[in-house]
């Protein structure tokens, strides 16, 4: 062992490379070195990606082809492959499978595949092309490299490889989630397909595992979905939401299919923001403006001029109001999620502007050492416009992605995830010194999100939205050591069970944990912020389709069959045990409706005739009864909601029965309906485009 020892330790001196057995070592400690540290010791690997879309590189180098780090793991191969992600390049319409790109872990690059010669002569392998330096290379030059960079294949395979690669890892470090993401299927790798056939189409399919890209237009000079940043990141966003929240692909509003899409185009404009060259394109083009900034806001622009003739599929750019008739009556949930696209955006613009407009103390050096620090000796200097947009960007991340973790299991609404995103700030930024608070409650507000009519410098009404999260009220459950209920799902069940009546789940249904998990997460000052304890939970409750024609509901031919409904919660405890969020989703069984007249007679009889009732030793309800009407309520107006959304996509000839997953066909209908033994499952078509709630006509579907 010490020959060998010595022989690596002699061969790293004569190559520059670290002797394995310390790259393994390193390689076990990854997660505690910063991005500079990793990409120097070669854990990291520089790999060329487009930054936007082909057509936007080819009119400006500046946002062309760039190499992103993504890390290095030990059982890479061919495809590539890696522990979690997978390229098949298997086109469905010519029923062809290409080979793949093949990775070479000595030298940590990507070549293409060998060509069969007579084996007397020693091909040299044909290297993946690395960008030319845009500071010293002709425009000519460049386009000429673009150009050739977008028909090649390999290229294709490894540059959506490295895009959905480094967003997954974009979620899982420790300014965002901190924690590992799971998938929502069975297996631990996503399988992405990047050329899967001719069609304006990209999108995530649970059922085949899959991201799915598309090629489209010209068919002698096509564009490729594969080779778009915004679609790419857009999509892998499905994916990793449908692992952290499975339930939120259940049909229960257009808000919690809309969410799917918000995180699509979130995950898209930030990942487009921690990119160094889109950044300086930005501070230099608008000073750090990000009210002017069209290369961040903007999502899928080429696609969008060679498929629907405008300049982009949607923007951030935009003022919609979720009171607006147009949002209110829509039933498209593209359509829908630019009312939060834009309320995040505008709290991303106010981030980037406070620090941009005033003189600030340096914070924090940038995490990937991009923008360069200034020397204060302890006092506030202007800060660059390159330097706001780093600290925005990395504000803004923690702000938009760790409230995840506090969000219902299910039938997410807006409001849930702005309340998420206040009560995340608290927790992580509890002295808020650069008045972010107001500034996101402003937003939500301006947005329609809440409309108690708060307005900036008001005390807030009682009756605002807001208010349950600023303070958790402390729950008595029953005892469970924080050790052993996150232990496993069956000490979390325990737990459950033990405060049914606490957690208003009805005593006679199957309350099962749909996850559990830690976190390790970084605040608001990059310090390492203390355990959290994540449980979610859930159960089911019928509804009866029942044609109703005072609220006009026509289930058609599904009328008397039963659809069920999603209910549950979120309680997230810190390392103490203690409760520091429950975000939930009532049902209407908790309570019988005996128990209810009873609750209710004796409030009737406080709040008629105090002295009466006194008198008489009526019992008052207490906070528990009390919550036990409340969540009565919002129960039975989440069953009338479900229902008449259902109806709504029914009466509008949107619902079809469910066809096989083999490309598009004429007549696929944007929701499926499944029958199993009386039950109906509505789902959505995973291949669904922005017009397709919008448009009764029947029509192959696409996700974009």
């Amino acid at each position: 062992m010490a020959d060998s020892t010595a022989a690596s330790k002699n061969d790293s001196k004569k190559t520059g490379k670290l002797p394995k057995y310390v790259m393994d070592n390193l390689y076990q400690v990854q997660q505690l070195l910063d991005k500079p540290t990793r990409k120097r010791v070669g854990l990291s690997l520089e790999v060329p990606v487009f930054i936007k879309d082909p057509l936007v590189a080819l009119e400006d180098p500046a946002l062309g082809v760039q190499e992103i780090l993504v890390r290095r793991e030990i059982g890479m191969g061919d495809g590539p492959t890696s522990s979690r992600v997978a390229v098949v390049d298997f086109n469905a319409d010519t029923q062809t499978l290409s080979d793949p790109v093949v990775w070479d872990a000595d030298e940590g690059r990507f070549h293409a595949p060998a060509i069969p010669g007579d084996g007397e002569h020693k091909t040299e392998p044909e290297w993946l092309p690395k960008a030319p330096p845009k500071s010293s290379t002709k425009k000519e030059v460049y386009k000429k490299f673009i150009e050739k960079t977008i028909r090649n294949p390999y290229f294709h395979q490894v540059n959506v490889w490295a895009v959905v690669q480094r967003t997954l890892e974009f979620y899982e470090e420790s300014f965002a989630l901190g924690r590992a993401v799971p998938w929502g299927f069975d297996g631990n790798r996503l399988l992405v397909v990047p050329h899967a056939g001719y069609g304006d189409n990209a999108f995530y399919d649970q059922e085949s595992k899959s991201l799915q890209f598309y090629y489209f237009g010209d068919m002698d000079r096509p564009g490729y979905t594969c080779l778009s940043h915004d679609i790419i990141t857009h999509e892998t966003g499905h994916a990793i939401l449908d692992g952290i929240r499975p339930l939120y692909n259940q049909l229960s509003s257009v808000q919690t299919l809309a969410f799917h899409e918000f995180i699509g185009d979130l995950t898209a404009i930030l990942l487009a923001l921690f990119n160094k060259d889109i950044r300086q394109f930005v501070s230099q083009t608008t000073e750090g403006r990000l009210g002017e900034a069209d290369v961040l806001a903007n999502i899928a622009e080429e696609f969008a001029r060679e498929v629907e003739g405008r300049p982009y599929l949607r923007t951030a750019f935009n003022q919609y109001n979720l009171q607006d008739e147009e949002i209110k009556d829509s039933l498209s949930p593209h359509t829908v999620s630019q009312v939060l696209t834009g309320a995040m955006w505008d709290i991303l613009t106010g981030i980037a502007t406070k620090h941009l407009d005033k003189n600030l103390p340096i914070e924090t050096d940038a995490e990937d050492g991009d923008e360069e620090t200034v020397e204060t000796d302890g006092e506030n200097q202007k800060v660059t416009p390159a330097q706001a947009l780093w600290w925005a960007a990395d504000r803004f991340r923690r702000v938009a992605l760790q409230p995840l973790d506090l969000c219902p299991p299910c039938d997410i609404q807006f409001i849930d995830y702005a309340k998420a995103v206040i009560r995340n700030d608290i927790l992580t930024n509890p002295v808020d010194e650069q008045g972010y608070r107001p500034l996101m409650l402003e937003v939500f507000h301006k947005r329609g999100l809440c409309g108690c009519g708060y307005k900036p410098d008001d005390e807030m009404p009682e009756t605002c939205a807001f208010q349950e999260v600023l303070k958790v009220e402390k729950v008595d459950f029953v005892y469970h050591d924080i050790e052993r209920l996150s232990s496993s799902r069956t000490a979390a069940y325990y737990f459950l069970s033990d405060n049914r009546s606490l957690l208003h789940i009805p005593a006679h249904q199957d309350v099962r944990v749909v996850d559990l998990y830690d976190n390790r997460k970084l605040g608001a000052a990059a310090e390492r912020l203390p355990r959290e304890v994540v449980l979610e939970y859930g159960w089911q409750e019928q509804i009866f389709l029942v044609n109703d024609p005072v609220h006009e509901l026509d289930f058609g031919e599904w009328e008397g069959k039963t659809f069920d409904l999603d209910c549950g919660g979120t309680l997230m405890f810190d390392g103490r045990g203690n409760l520091i969020s429950w975000q939930r989703k009532p049902g209407t069984e908790h309570i019988s409706a005996e128990d209810e007249a009873i609750i209710r007679g004796r409030l009737d009889a406080w709040e008629k005739d105090l002295a009466a009732a006194k008198l008489e030793k009526v019992k008052k309800p207490n906070k528990l009864e009390l919550a036990y009407l409340a969540d009565l309520e919002i129960g039975r107006l989440r069953k009338q909601a479900v229902k008449e959304y259902l109806a709504a996509l029914i009466q509008n000839g949107l619902v079809g029965p469910p066809q096989e997953a083999s490309g598009f066909s004429d007549g696929m209908k944007p929701v499926t309906a499944l029958e199993e033994g009386g039950a109906v499952h509505f789902r959505a078509t995973s291949h669904l485009r922005e017009q397709d709630f919008d448009k009764k006509e029947a029509g192959w579907t696409v996700n974009y």
